[in-house]
């Protein structure tokens, strides 16, 4: 017969050591917090200066586990169009992330030879000159430099005439530059001199530079040297995956093509301009609220033919629909009347490419994924907690059991609320106390974010319930 050993916390939290593995720090009924949840939840978002403690995180994350258990009693955002659509928008994301890591990162290689070429040259700093430019001049200088090979410095001085001398800029192997410039400057040893471009960054942005000087910065130390090593082996290995992933990407969108209908474009055009840019500036899509449909079509015939792409028509009803769960990202903040609806054409381009990634996912079955899954769950019990909450308040105001200016009454039959609920959900909470001990988490405020993604925070706001770590719920066991 297995004996059941339960620890107490300081906290009065019941541990169940055989009933956890190390991958899971606590379960309350069958909800679970595994340790990279704790973690990210703790050490990627801000946390008051009053939650710092690790009990105190831990018994707040249990909390939201709690309430979160009590939101599904009740089928409050069952009828929650927003709600559903968030949760749906962040698994596909996470879909879509996945399907990168399967077809490209795992899949990706670098030969030994080029490593050592890039580890050689990765102690270089260049100095530049360079000029920016658009598609249509790059395409302009690069018939010139093919034109006239042994000119090319005549061509690069000429550059400034239409284009504009840039400042000048160092650059070294660490600094986050697209991997096309990357890959210019340290994929072999250039002269000083030397021209180089255009080369494409991104869409519509080229560069050409000349290599002003470049300085050799030697690693003395074996430590610093193999920390460059790896770092040169994780930075050539993603640049391999990425080439990789422009490969699959192409061709999933191998003879497709979006064709707008011109008229409703300039109607919709017109309206996000006016309407979406100024909702979306007092908009949090980072917090844990349930969000607001991000778009909505008032005043808008929703059945006008927008675009077409792969036979179908789609709506403005239908491209409504999409941006419930996949909001409309700008490649740029610089937005004026001048740009705009070519950056908001590029904006709905890149909404239908996720759109096609997201259907490759499904056919691989990455939504199945217990990764994927874990993180839905996350956000929704964030989700479900935090509304949860706002619906205990709002009901007490209206039950008169507390006045809507008396924060120290709130807050009291808050902390009453939340006690009663430990207790009867006391026997259903364990926690590895083992593991529990083992984590050392930092005191250090950060946000972690992806940028250029729809939904950009990493993990969601901390749950802030309860500041005391002495909860009191749970009793030792034998």
């Amino acid at each position: 017969m297995r004996v059941l050993i339960t620890l107490v916390l300081c906290s009065g939290m019941s541990i169940a050591k055989d009933r956890l593995n190390d991958n899971i720090l606590a379960e309350v009924g069958k909800k679970e917090i595994t340790v990279a949840e704790f973690i990210g939840r703790c050490e990627l978002t801000t946390r008051p200066d009053n939650y710092k403690d690790k009990s105190i995180a831990l018994n707040n994350l249990i909390i939201e586990k709690i309430l979160a258990s009590e939101a599904e009693k009740t089928n409050t955002l069952t009828t929650n169009a927003a709600y559903h659509a968030r949760l749906k928008g962040i698994k596909e994301q996470a879909m879509r992330e996945k399907l990168w890591t399967t077809v490209a990162f795992n899949k990706a290689t670098v030969d030994t030879t080029k490593l050592k070429n890039a580890y050689r040259l990765s102690k270089r700093e260049y100095e530049l000159e360079f000029y920016r430019m658009h598609k249509a001049q790059a395409q302009k200088v690069k018939a010139a430099i093919d034109s006239t090979p042994g000119k090319i410095d005549d061509v690069f001085k000429s550059l400034s005439e239409f284009v504009g001398k840039q400042p000048k800029h160092k650059i070294t192997y660490k600094d986050p530059e697209a991997d096309t410039l990357h890959e210019a400057l340290f994929s072999k040893p250039l002269h000083i001199g030397e021209v180089l471009g255009p080369i494409e960054i991104d869409d519509d942005d080229y560069l050409v530079m000349k290599v002003l000087n470049w300085t050799d910065y030697p690693l003395i130390s074996g430590e610093d040297q193999q920390v460059r090593w790896n770092e040169v082996q994780k930075k050539e290995h993603t640049i391999a995956a990425w080439k990789l992933w422009k490969e699959y990407f192409a061709g999933i969108m191998h003879g497709k093509r979006i064709e707008f209908d011109k008229n409703t474009f300039l109607v919709l055009a017109n309206w996000v301009r006016e309407k979406y840019l100024i909702e979306q500036q007092s908009k949090a899509l980072t917090s844990n609220k349930i969000p607001e449909i991000p778009f909505t079509a008032n005043g808008l015939d929703l059945a006008l033919p927008f675009f077409t792409f792969e036979g179908k028509v789609w709506t403005v009803g239908d491209f409504k629909s999409e941006l419930m769960s996949r909001p409309l990202l700008f490649r740029t903040i610089d937005l004026d009347s001048t740009n705009f609806n070519t950056q908001f054409k590029l904006a709905v381009v890149d909404i239908i490419k996720d759109h096609c990634l997201t259907r490759e996912a499904y056919k691989k079955s990455l939504d199945k994924g217990e990764d994927i899954t874990r993180t839905v769950e996350m956000w929704k019990d964030s989700f479900l907690a935090n509304n949860h909450q706002k619906n205990v308040v709002e009901t007490a105001l209206k039950e008169g059991k507390i006045t809507k200016n008396d924060d120290v009454g709130i807050l009291k039959y808050w902390e009453s609320f939340v006690n009663d609920l430990q207790k009867e959900y006391s026997d259903s909470i364990s926690v590895n106390v083992g593991v529990f001990k083992n984590i050392s988490i930092t005191k250090m405020d950060m946000v972690a974010i992806k940028p250029g993604m729809p939904y950009s925070i990493v993990v969601p706001d901390f749950p802030i319930f309860l500041s005391s770590k002495m909860i009191n719920y749970g009793s030792p066991k034998e």
